[in-house]
């Protein structure tokens, strides 16, 4: 009788960040939460169409939901961008009910 062995290749996903257009910063976001005790870390990458950073945070926080983490960092990096007056900006996150959530609030005129 054989075994079969598991696989030893390793699957990897690989991303690469698109740069926004000249003149305009990409704000990209992310949230991590834990059910158990409800801590989160949210990160925030402010940078330019050349990749500079321009800023960034990655804070401790706690929240009810990985959605409420995901919402204050991309609230996190807007205000941030509104600091520095950075006026054109291209918000990048993985969570798809927050974007979806922006762009239908960004569609109503209240």
């Amino acid at each position: 009788m054989s075994m079969v062995q598991p696989s030893q290749s390793i699957l990897r996903l690989i991303s690469l960040w698109v740069p926004p257009p000249v003149n305009v910063v990409k704000i990209n976001f992310d949230g991590a939460w834990k059910e158990s005790n409800h801590n989160s870390r949210l990160g925030v990458i402010i940078r330019s169409h050349m990749g500079v950073s321009i800023a960034g945070a990655s804070l401790f926080r706690s929240h009810k939901s990985a959605v409420e983490a995901e919402a204050e960092a991309l609230l996190c990096g807007v205000k941030m961008a509104v600091f520095l007056k950075l006026e054109h900006s291209i918000v990048e996150g993985d969570c798809q009910e927050v974007i979806k959530a922006l762009n239908e609030s960004l569609a109503s005129p209240c």
